[in-house]
């Protein structure tokens, strides 16, 4: 199984620790790159094309873009997981991913709870069908992780569970799955590198 870790040139510390987080739970960890977006390209990672002119992650050819790297990236039908690099994972919540049924995502409340494309998991075989899927979705500009649980859904479905990802900042307990808060300016490598501080378990 393999976590795929995407990160921009600004979060590559913050990748670094979200794949040895991973790692330490067990899974395979590969952070994944749009060359077009770096300046100097780093080693030890992987690559493909999702970038968007405007430097953010929406639209159809970068949710296909993503799709399509972790395709490229792995091989038979292991399981692989999608995941923001600023992600943090229980051991419960971990194990919960590892599903051979069909995807998995959690939910978040921003504005309203919703299924949340942050960190999801799927089998590859899932995950090629959703390719498929993908191209039959409409054109717009929402954000890739909203087109890519869409056409998990319309390929296999996906399950998900009740309780919520923590929106978290220091000081806060981590819950069963955390991630930096959304929309919101902050420090993200200082956050970031105590929400993934061993000695803060």
């Amino acid at each position: 199984m393999t976590a795929i870790i995407l990160s921009t040139e600004q979060d590559f510390p913050i990748a670094n620790a979200c794949r040895a987080r991973m790692i330490n739970l067990g899974w395979t960890a590969k952070i994944m790159i749009d060359p077009s977006q770096w300046e100097t390209l780093p080693n030890d990672v992987v690559h493909a094309n999702y970038a968007t002119p405007e430097r953010r992650m929406t639209g159809n050819d970068c949710a296909i873009g993503i799709l399509d790297g972790l395709i490229a990236n792995s091989t038979g039908d292991e399981l692989i997981m999608r995941i923001d690099c600023d992600v943090w994972l229980s051991h419960e919540a971990s194990s919960w991913f590892q599903t051979t049924d069909n995807g998995r995502a959690m939910k978040i409340d921003h504005h309203k709870v919703q299924v949340w494309g942050g960190c999801w998991s799927a089998k590859r075989s899932q995950i090629i069908r959703a390719r498929i899927a993908a191209e039959s979705l409409a054109k717009c500009r929402c954000a890739e992780s909203y087109l890519n649980l869409m056409a998990l859904h319309y390929s296999g479905g996906l399950t998900t569970r009740e309780e919520l990802v923590t929106q978290w900042q220091i000081g806060q307990e981590r819950g069963l799955a955390a991630t930096l808060p959304i929309a919101k300016n902050i420090n993200r490598i200082e956050q970031a590198f105590a929400l993934f501080d061993t000695d803060n378990y």
